[in-house]
C-alpha cells in the first residue's frame, strides 16, 4: 500500500488496530446515521372546516393535511384544552372527520398529527380550533313559577325564573339556588335539561330581574349596571 506521494503509510494508519478502530467507529455511527434517515416526515398544511349543529348538538370538524413522503400510517389526537389524555386517538386518513358533543364550557380543541414510518413517529403537527361557549349559549326565554298560582289575601309566595337557553337547556341562577322554593321547582324539570355548569350558568347570572305586580307589592332584586 502506498501512501500519497507513493511512501508507504505511516505505521500508526498501516497498522491492524488503527483499521480495527476505524471499523468498530464507523459500526458505531451507524445505527444513529440509519434512525436519522428513518425518521419521517410529519404532515403538513393542516386545516379544519368547522360546523356546529344545534339540531344533533355537536360541533364537527373535516380535518385535512397533505402528506409529502410516503408512510405507513398517519395517527391523528385530538386534546380538550390544556389536558395531556386524549379524547380521540385513532389512525386518520385525510379528509378526516370527527365531531363531538357541544361543550358545556368555553373549550380550546387541540388537533395533533403523527406520521409514522417503520415504527418510528415523526415531529408532531398541530391545529387548534377555539370554541367560545359564552357566545354560543344565549338566553332564548325566561319561565316564571310556579305557573298560574292562587294567592290568597295577607299571603306572600315565592316566584322563580328558570332561564331557557338557544339548546333547549334551563338553568337556575346561584341566587336563586339558595332559596328552596326554587330549587323544589327547578327539580320538577326533566334532568336532561338542567344544566347550571359552565357558560351557561356564567351568563344566567349576568341576568338580573325587575318584577311588576298588580293588585299587591313585591320584592324586587336590586340590578348593579
Amino acid at each position: 500500500m502506498l501512501w500519497g506521494n507513493g511512501q508507504p503509510p505511516p505505521n500508526h494508519i498501516n497498522s491492524k488496530g488503527y483499521f480495527m478502530k476505524t471499523v468498530i467507529l464507523l459500526l458505531s455511527m451507524l445505527p444513529s446515521m440509519m434512525f436519522a434517515q428513518a425518521i419521517p416526515t410529519p404532515p403538513t398544511l393542516p386545516r379544519m372546516v368547522t360546523s356546529i349543529s344545534a339540531v344533533t348538538k355537536t360541533v364537527t370538524f373535516q380535518v385535512n393535511w397533505v402528506q409529502t413522503a410516503t408512510v405507513d400510517s398517519t395517527m391523528l389526537a385530538v386534546f380538550l384544552s390544556s389536558s395531556t389524555t386524549p379524547v380521540l386517538y385513532r389512525k386518520g386518513r385525510s379528509p378526516d372527520t370527527v365531531s363531538f358533543s357541544i361543550p358545556d364550557d368555553t373549550t380550546t380543541y387541540r388537533f395533533m398529527l403523527v406520521s409514522v414510518r417503520n415504527g418510528l413517529a415523526s415531529l408532531p403537527t398541530n391545529a387548534n380550533f377555539y370554541f367560545n361557549a359564552d357566545q354560543y349559549y344565549k338566553l332564548a326565554n325566561i319561565q316564571v313559577v310556579p305557573k298560574n298560582p292562587t294567592v290568597l289575601p295577607g299571603a306572600t309566595i315565592q316566584f322563580c325564573a328558570l332561564l331557557e337557553f338557544n339548546d333547549g337547556s334551563i338553568v337556575l341562577r346561584d341566587k336563586d339556588a339558595l332559596i328552596p322554593p326554587c330549587v323544589t321547582e327547578y327539580n320538577k324539570i326533566d334532568v336532561a335539561l338542567r344544566k347550571p355548569v359552565g357558560a351557561r350558568l356564567r351568563n344566567a347570572n349576568k341576568v338580573c330581574l325587575q318584577w311588576q305586580a298588580t293588585g299587591g307589592t313585591i320584592e324586587n332584586e336590586t340590578c348593579s349596571n
